[in-house]
């Protein structure tokens, strides 16, 4: 990749604080898919408290590879989500055809060569109170060296940040509104009160009884 590539997708990245979560992921996996020499796709999905809150894909076919590892509640996503360490598959074909014991992901290995994925790499990134895994696949055995397991991190801790930065962004922009909400309805309340005083009468404590 080159260096003002590298940039561009960094500063780009970088700029998604006041977008919305799931267009940080979005464009994090685009530009993994795009500037990471060997990578095919990519998938990505944000974990909260141990379940997956919403993923993103770069094509249908990895989204279903993804969601059957999920539903299964195995493969390498799920591990390296619960060990927070990298889970390589460095050959899927050698997966099923493990001789030095049982293959780790059997159903793993089998749908991504139903789909010609021959080998991917899931990292694991924790920003804040966010964890997210992303898993780049390739198409050729190996494909995935360890730099490009290291621009890929490095793309992830970037897209990471903004992440968190965005979901905080998010909840400021949700209290707000929530606040401006709650103001207008006491306006309301008050505004009622006090056709209810005058017309009856009364104070406020018995007006606001009434209104209850």
């Amino acid at each position: 990749m080159a260096q003002d590539d590298l940039a561009r997708a960094v500063r780009e990245l970088s700029g998604l604080t006041a977008s919305a979560p799931h267009k940080c992921l979005r464009r994090l996996v685009e530009a993994v898919a795009q500037a990471v020499p060997g990578c095919a796709g990519a998938t990505s999905t944000l974990w909260q408290h141990g379940e997956p809150a919403f993923s993103t894909a770069t094509h249908p076919d990895l989204a279903a590879l993804l969601d059957r590892q999920l539903a299964r509640g195995s493969g390498p996503v799920l591990d390296a989500m619960r060990t927070g360490a990298p889970a390589d598959c460095g050959d899927t074909l050698a997966e099923l055809d493990a001789r030095d014991g049982p293959p780790r992901w059997p159903e793993y290995a089998a749908d991504a060569l139903g789909v010609g994925v021959r080998c991917s790499a899931t990292l694991v990134h924790r920003s804040g109170n966010m964890l997210v895994t992303l898993t780049l696949y390739g198409t050729k055995p190996r494909a995935l060296d360890a730099a490009a397991a290291s621009l890929a991190s490095l793309l992830a801790a970037v897209g990471g940040i903004s992440l968190d930065n965005a979901a905080r962004y998010e909840s400021s922009r949700r209290l707000a509104s929530q606040l401006a909400e709650d103001a207008s309805a006491r306006a309301v309340v008050e505004q009622a009160k006090g056709l209810l005083m005058n017309a009856q009468r009364c104070d406020a404590h018995e007006a606001l009884a009434r209104l209850r």
